[in-house]
């Protein structure tokens, strides 16, 4: 399995959209060094792209350099550029719409057997179902039961505005959503 390379460059920095999955300094930069790659997607928890020429979706951890530099990044905070390495932990394939005898377009995905491959150590899922998207803290609650025992764990901060209503309801597509200020 290869490591793919990524250079985050002041000009991402700059350009990079704060709170924006698909447009952050480190989207932007993959998109630089890999053009053909579609669906680029950054949050704290994954990196994803789509690779047309393989019609796979690979997913990758976020660095933990990376994670705290987005961090930084969403909260309008000075970054350096910096470097990082991504290795897939998972590769998907992709969904082709295919169009029918009646004329309609429908989604393919071709669902093979999921095979786990090792490459020096590190396992990758090949195939199967995609990965859950990143949250922050406790992630989705599954019960109102459970929404209530984190909602006691972590009570509302009093007249402290977050993220969220700061920025008139944008946010990173995937984590940043409950950070507050």
């Amino acid at each position: 399995m290869s490591t793919y390379k990524v250079a985050v460059t002041e000009a991402e920095i700059e350009r990079g959209v704060r709170r924006d999955s698909r447009h952050c300094m480190i989207s932007e930069a993959i998109k630089r060094e890999h053009p053909g790659w579609l669906r680029i997607e950054t949050d704290l928890a994954t990196v994803r792209w789509t690779d047309p020429r393989t019609e796979k979706r690979y997913i990758c951890l976020t660095p933990d350099g990376a994670r705290d530099a987005l961090v930084l990044f969403d909260q309008g905070a000075s970054i350096q550029p910096f470097a990082i390495s991504l290795r897939p932990i998972q590769i998907t394939p992709v969904r082709t719409r295919v169009r029918t005898p009646d004329g309609k377009i429908v989604r393919k995905q071709s669902h093979g057997r999921a095979s786990i491959k090792n490459h020096q150590g590190v396992a990758t899922i090949v195939g199967g179902k995609p990965l859950p998207k990143g949250h922050l803290s406790g992630g989705v609650q599954s019960t109102e039961k459970a929404a209530r025992q984190t909602e006691k764990r972590n009570p509302p901060r009093p007249s402290a505005k977050n993220n969220v209503q700061l920025s008139s309801g944008k946010f990173r597509r995937y984590g940043l959503k409950q950070l507050r200020a």
